[in-house]
């Protein structure tokens, strides 16, 4: 049984439109997680910078801990590790700032602080 032209037509105008609806809703996706993403050099950095490496920096880091890089971070401090990826209810960082133990000296970090610090930590640490 042959189709008629204009059926074909119809047919490939289906198919192409069910393509580009596919395209779109995954572009929005991707949008949407870029958007939530903690970004360790833009949003994590800065509060170190800011809050911690006078304690934790500066070639002498206090207990060992050397949070003025991405990879002083994740190295820890004696041996064990203050960011856990993915948890940040076993994550020192986390859990110092948040309970008040941490910055010792000097203001507190505030609530968006921690908040940026606990949701990098979830979004699993990443070297962003």
């Amino acid at each position: 049984m042959k189709q008629s032209t204009a059926s074909k037509q119809r047919i490939k105008l289906f198919l192409l439109a069910g393509l580009i609806i596919i395209l779109l809703s995954s572009c929005g996706s991707q949008s949407d997680n870029t958007e939530t993403t903690v970004s360790f050099s833009s949003d994590v950095a800065p509060i170190l910078n800011q809050r911690c490496i006078g304690c934790h920096g500066n070639g002498q880091p206090s207990a060992g801990l050397d949070l003025s890089t991405y990879e002083g971070v994740m190295a820890g401090a004696k041996g064990r590790e203050v960011v856990v990826p993915g948890n940040p209810s076993k994550s020192l960082l986390v859990t110092n700032v948040k309970s008040g133990k941490m910055p010792r000296n000097g203001a507190k970090l505030t609530a968006e602080q921690i908040t940026i610090l606990n949701d990098w930590v979830s979004e699993g640490a990443p070297d962003n």
